[in-house]
């Protein structure tokens, strides 16, 4: 991964005595508490050298606590440690419906990975995974490339186990979470095309955010699950059942404009 070829490169640099690193002095906060700043820059950097576009749309461009974070669970990327995210609730594997379970997501190389040091859900260094190592039975290992602990650009290793580690923000399309009213990004819009499609929002009402209509419009669809809790809450059951119908629909409306010869 190009990315990580630019962190690998700036191993062992160190930040002036006064604070001062030039991820930075490129973020315009020369003294900056530089975490962020590193990878981020990273990221620009290979965009710059290898002709990519991964900077605000694989991988966000923040320089604050939490914005990373949030920005990867808009975009419906984010994998909390316990596989429950605060305000929105539980997630699974869309490919095989599979819960996420304490520690059952193996990051991938090139995950951003969130830490926290005051055992909030606030998001206080993050690190860029370069790889694991180990098993399930000796315990696995997540080997990053990180800035700004305490003073240079180092790899360091932290067990899959270690309670400060929030969770992680990654380039796969694979992971599903619940959803519920208040949420809002591209996930949620997801949502509203695949209720759209259904008819049971109005195309008007696509717009990212999971309001009282959503809610109305979900718990409508619910109504059609056999022995399904009606709770507006777009759960696993519920988003199962909608990407199945959701697929049916558009396989059918393709095929009936198939014309043979």
């Amino acid at each position: 991964m190009n990315v990580l070829k630019i962190a690998a490169g700036e191993i062992g640099y160190s930040e002036q005595s006064d604070g001062t690193t030039r991820y930075g002095i490129w973020a315009n906060d020369p003294q900056a508490q530089w975490c962020a700043e590193f990878i981020c820059w990273c990221v620009s950097r290979a965009d710059s050298i290898y002709d990519t576009d991964l900077l605000n749309n694989i991988y966000p461009y923040y320089t604050s606590r939490n914005v990373g974070r949030d920005w990867f669970i808009k975009k419906g990327r984010y994998v909390n440690r316990n596989g429950n995210i605060p305000d929105w609730g539980y997630q699974w594997y869309k490919d095989t419906g599979e819960r996420i379970t304490l520690n059952s997501y193996i990051p991938k190389s090139g995950d951003f990975m969130f830490l926290s040091y005051d055992g909030t859900f606030n998001t206080a260094h993050v690190a860029l995974v370069e790889f694991v190592s180990g098993n399930s039975e000796s315990g696995y290992i997540v080997n990053v490339i990180e800035g700004n602990n305490p003073d240079k650009v180092q790899r360091n290793q932290y067990p899959i186990d270690k309670s400060q580690i929030l969770g992680y923000g990654t380039y796969s399309d694979n992971i599903a979470t619940t959803m519920r009213a208040g949420n809002s990004g591209d996930s949620v819009s997801a949502l509203q095309k695949q209720l759209y499609t259904l008819n049971y929002l109005g195309e008007g009402d696509i717009s990212g955010f999971y309001g009282v209509k959503t809610a109305n419009a979900v718990s409508e669809f619910q109504r059609t699950i056999p022995d399904k809790i009606i709770n507006g809450i777009a759960d696993i059951t519920t988003q199962l059942v909608l990407n199945e119908r959701y697929n049916q629909a558009v396989h059918y409306s393709a095929n009936t404009w198939l014309v043979d010869d």
